[in-house]
């Protein structure tokens, strides 16, 4: 009977399904991994406490970076607060958070529809829910004291503009999108220390154990949404200098999509340059107004280049950027649209 059951621990164990959390530390550096199929729940200090040990989460809460990898749900337990036992509570203090290797739970959510109801006088009444899902992952937790971000590679990432916090506390210098879609960033306010966003791409080979062939993925945003990074990237901001430091903005080859208005009267960058594409890249078509130029004011811009397999030149994509000199035109694009290049006066070489 022992034997049996020695072996049947080993074959729970063979499958992962008692997989638990870890930690391991590398001077003020906590990599915390979760390598079970369930996400693990950080959402109060007592889950961290439950999951590794008072002692070791008191030390991941003293840790200048944290990495993730795995599965994880509410990081809340990293927060400010802990209303449960604020007096003995401990404060993360990590500077730089990087979620690359991380995957969020995605969770669908019930909300409340408010309005004015023509059937009633337009009373302001509840007229009905609606279900939305949500990628739970967010930097807010962090808020005071984070200076670099880096968001997951996981395809299904969605960025939205609730992952930060652009106030007087927002001290954020750096962020770097590893995949996913960027939906929201900027929310019209300035972050008063970015410097500079990055968009890498990252290609992972894997083998498959049992005929040994090997897979390559190219990880890397795949969206960026409209009006994403309006006014954000800019050499002042409300007649206010800003810290960013940025001559030549990098997309990433992975791009299926970049939103009306994109970067929108950002003039931080000279130099615009579109990696070599994996597939086709739509631009435009989803914005409205003076607002549908995807680089529309971008007062710095002087140079830019357009992968193969982009299939358009969007509405008013380079409308006003006054300095612009040079644009290079893959032959993949099917139209130039109305006002692509309206009121560029330094514009004298198109290549095609």
């Amino acid at each position: 009977m022992k034997k049996i059951l020695l072996l049947m621990m080993l074959a729970f164990v063979s499958l992962g399904t008692w997989a638990q959390p870890s930690v391991s530390f590398n001077g003020s550096t906590a990599t915390i991994t979760n390598d079970g199929d369930d996400y693990l729940d950080l959402s109060s200090n007592q889950a961290g406490i439950a999951a590794f040990g008072a002692e070791s989460w008191a030390q991941i809460k003293e840790c200048t970076t944290l990495t993730f990898v795995g599965k994880f749900g509410s990081l809340e337990g990293f927060s400010k607060n802990d209303y449960i036992d604020p007096v003995n509570y401990q404060s993360s203090v990590a500077s730089t958070v990087d979620f690359k290797d991380a995957v969020f739970q995605v969770e669908t959510r019930t909300r409340e529809i408010w309005g004015n109801n023509p059937d009633h006088n337009y009373a302001w009444e509840l007229l009905g829910t609606e279900e939305y899902t949500v990628y739970n992952m967010t930097f807010r937790w962090w808020d005071n004291t984070l200076t670099k971000a880096i968001t997951p590679k996981d395809p299904n990432a969605v960025v939205t503009k609730e992952m930060f916090n652009p106030n007087d506390n927002n001290q954020l210098v750096e962020v770097v999108f590893c995949g996913g879609t960027i939906e929201s960033f900027s929310m019209d306010k300035p972050m008063p220390y970015l410097q500079r966003v990055s968009f890498p791409e990252e290609t992972v080979t894997t083998t498959d154990e049992v005929t040994g062939e090997t897979t390559e993925t190219v990880y890397g945003v795949s969206r960026i949404e409209k009006g994403a990074f309006r006014k954000l990237l800019k050499k002042e901001n409300n007649n206010q200098p800003t810290n960013v430091d940025m001559d030549e903005l990098q997309l990433p080859g992975t791009l299926t999509h970049l939103g009306s208005g994109a970067f929108f009267e950002c003039d931080a960058f000279e130099t615009l340059v579109m990696n070599p594409l994996n597939g086709e890249c739509t631009i435009g078509g989803d914005g409205g107004s003076e607002e549908e130029g995807v680089f529309a004011y971008c007062g710095s811009l002087k140079h830019a280049t357009l992968s193969e397999g982009v299939l358009d030149i969007g509405k008013d994509m380079f409308k006003e950027c006054v300095l612009l000199e040079s644009v290079r035109i893959p032959t993949t694009a099917r139209e130039i649209k109305a006002g692509s290049f309206n009121l560029c006066a330094s514009l004298h070489k198109l290549v095609i």
